[in-house]
């Protein structure tokens, strides 16, 4: 990935030169830093450049506020996300995606280690539940803020924050989590999560009828295998401790892949061209010669007049 981010226009030090194309909070550039990086490294990239490291006022048209810095050295909330992802992300070896409803998952096999990032792409908040590598674990936000959680009956819950959605459309999931554990996933009883439960709103009582409880319905996984993007300019890769060293090669594991209900066949030929078909052609070639060459000679012997 040759170039990625999502420059705010909200900053009060550092406001757009010209007409942004897209509204964004400083808030969100931090969120979209991690999932940026989950996503692009579960699609299979090697490399990926953020850009860029530090605005300038040098030239009006680097005013563009970019930078995970700002012109004068203070840093931006998404300075600590990408710390998250250089601390967090880094060691791995292969990488699992899936898509349930509205939250999307990331996990990352460090070897010992294992992240998985979590972010929630509606505008409410959602409980996430999640089946247990180890029997505690770290959770951190993207700031770089850890606190410790237990599994409780082999699961934790997690809560993710709803996306803000500065821009009408929520291009940028809320804030994400990263569930650090010791163990590799293929300790995991099952990468589907266990259940999401969204708050469902309760409707206003009535003198004459009680509202019923709104079941929660059952979310299908999606699992999309990864693919593979290119290379950077100015690098900025996620799974090492600095801003400037490239991102380790991820080799893929093995996912399940959806089988379509048709698979189309190899045409026949000999199949198509029967004998029958064959004589059938060549006759209406004959006719259709025949026609075309008598009207075509009638009109020539009538010019010929």
């Amino acid at each position: 990935m040759n170039e990625t981010n999502a420059p705010p226009t909200d900053d009060p030090l550092e406001q757009p030169w010209a007409e942004p194309h897209f509204v964004v909070s400083t808030a969100e550039q931090a969120n979209f830093v991690i999932q940026a990086y989950a996503l692009l490294i579960a699609g299979g990239a090697e490399r990926i450049e953020f850009y860029k490291m530090k605005n300038s006022l040098e030239h009006p048209e680097d005013i563009e506020p970019y930078g995970l810095v700002r012109s004068d050295g203070t840093r931006r909330p998404a300075f600590d996300a990408f710390r998250v992802v250089t601390q967090y992300f880094a060691g791995y070896t292969d990488y699992e995606w899936i898509h349930e409803g509205n939250v999307y998952m990331v996990t990352l096999n460090r070897g010992d280690k294992t992240t998985t990032v979590l972010w929630n792409v509606a505008r409410q908040d959602t409980t996430f539940t999640l089946n247990a590598i180890a029997p505690e674990g770290i959770l951190v936000d993207e700031a770089g803020n850890t606190q410790p959680i237990r599994a409780v009956d082999g699961a934790y819950t997690i809560i993710l924050p709803g996306a803000t959605c500065s821009a009408g459309d929520c291009f940028i999931g809320g804030a994400p989590r990263l569930l650090v554990e010791n163990g590799s996933p293929s300790q995991r009883a099952s990468l589907v999560p266990l259940a999401t439960n969204t708050p469902t709103p309760t409707p206003p009582p009535t003198a004459t009828a009680t509202p019923s409880p709104t079941p929660t319905p059952q979310l299908t996984p999606t699992v999309t295998p990864p693919a593979k993007p290119a290379t950077a300019e100015a690098i900025i890769p996620a799974p090492q401790a600095t801003a400037s060293t490239a991102v380790p090669h991820a080799t893929p594991t093995a996912t399940p892949t959806l089988q379509p209900s048709y698979v189309p066949t190899n045409l026949n030929i000999a199949q198509l061209f029967t004998p029958t078909r064959v004589v059938m052609l060549v006759v209406f070639g004959a006719i259709l010669f025949t026609v075309i060459y008598v009207i075509q000679y009638r009109l020539w012997s009538r010019w010929r007049q």
